[in-house]
């Protein structure tokens, strides 16, 4: 590991993990492909997740 590396924690690479399972099921719903069976349904549903959970965390921030 050279000087300028960080190490990450787990949940640092969870949540990388997690951004670009919802980055690749976004791409897979812009894909010209006309059959959805190609798009991931886990990714999808965790995308949507992702997103139900960081509206929730800024509503509870804002109130």
């Amino acid at each position: 590991m050279n000087a300028h590396t960080k190490s990450l924690t787990f949940d640092q690479l969870d949540e990388l993990d997690t951004i670009h399972k919802c980055l690749s099921s976004i791409a897979d719903l812009m894909s010209p492909c006309t059959d959805l069976h190609t798009v991931n349904r886990d990714d999808l549903a965790l995308l949507m997740r992702y997103f139900t959970d960081r509206l929730q965390k800024v509503t509870k921030e804002a109130v």
